[in-house]
């Protein structure tokens, strides 16, 4: 039995705006920034030649039968690289990020994929081309729009040309060593819906363009931050328990945002500042639990 394995960072949005009009997925996406954050999805791929053709995915143990992201990578890689689909062809995602709450699950699952793939049939592809392919896949199945982009090039970076690796542009976000991003979780937040509201769409462009310019112009972790919270604050979509938080946040000096997309209260601050948000996060944990990050230097990578 043949086996390959790569490894995407999660990854994080603090402020976009969408570029979605044209028609080919590989030129559609967005304007951002973000960064990556050192957990994310570890893809392992397994052909046994002998069985009957078929595609098995499973989801941290669990075999799952609806899995349309995966399923397409795979259908856009064996087109790709003019591969026979023959055997059985297992899929086992292992994710460490929380999953629809703006982590880039999605994503990190379909880029390791497309790396792991691509490894196992010999690198028929080059490493852009394979990523290009979980790009297309996500956008085709709506997931995401500049995450694999994000989650190839690692770091703490803005999004300066939209699309897919290798069309889009990213310019880096200088942050010194030992920064860490911690982050206080409530859950998903479903946005599909929201995100075709006209209006909301509006704010989106507005605040996310007039936020871009101004980070992109004197790029900085501590400006990454604050045009966040004030991406967030003008789009409007803040929940009041999410609110309590960035309140609490605001009165000690601790920077603060919510995720886009996910019911996530964010934070990136010098390491000897973890105490104390972490006691403060902690009168919110009721209902809500604590991660702590470091960013992710480096991309996605085979074997990572």
């Amino acid at each position: 039995m043949k086996t390959a394995a790569a490894y995407s960072p999660g990854h994080i949005t603090g402020l976009f705006y969408i570029a979605d009009t044209p028609s080919d997925p590989l030129l559609r996406g967005s304007y951002g920034a973000g960064l990556s954050v050192s957990r994310g999805v570890r893809t392992r791929v397994s052909l046994d030649a002998g069985r009957p053709p078929e595609l098995e995915v499973r989801i941290n143990g669990r075999r799952v039968e609806q899995a349309p992201v995966s399923a397409r990578v795979a259908e856009l890689f064996f087109a790709a690289g003019g591969q026979a689909r023959e055997g059985r062809l297992r899929v086992e995602h292992s994710i460490e990020v929380p999953g629809g709450a703006g982590f880039g699950s999605s994503g990190a699952g379909a880029l390791s994929l497309a790396l792991a793939l691509n490894d196992l049939y010999g690198s028929t592809l080059s490493r852009i081309e394979a990523a290009r392919l979980a790009h297309v896949a996500e956008v085709e199945c709506r997931t995401g729009l500049g995450t694999v982009m994000g989650e190839l090039v690692g770091g703490m970076k803005i999004l300066v040309e939209p699309g897919s690796p290798g069309i889009g542009r990213t310019v880096p976000i200088p942050y010194r060593p030992g920064l860490k991003v911690l982050f206080l979780v409530f859950g998903p937040y479903s946005t599909a819906a929201a995100l075709r509201d006209p209006g909301l769409r509006a704010k989106i462009d507005e605040a996310g363009r007039a936020c871009h310019s101004e980070l992109l112009a004197r790029p900085s972790a501590e400006l990454f931050m604050d045009c966040s919270r004030r991406f967030a604050e003008r789009i409007g979509l803040i929940p009041q328990r999410l609110r309590s938080v960035l309140t609490a946040l605001d009165r000690s000096g601790l920077p603060g945002s919510m995720l886009m997309f996910g019911e996530v209260v964010f934070s990136v601050v010098p390491r000897e500042r973890v105490p104390e948000l972490l006691e403060l996060f902690e009168d919110f944990r009721e209902n809500a639990y604590t991660l702590v990050c470091d960013i992710e230097a480096r991309g996605a990578e085979v074997n990572g």
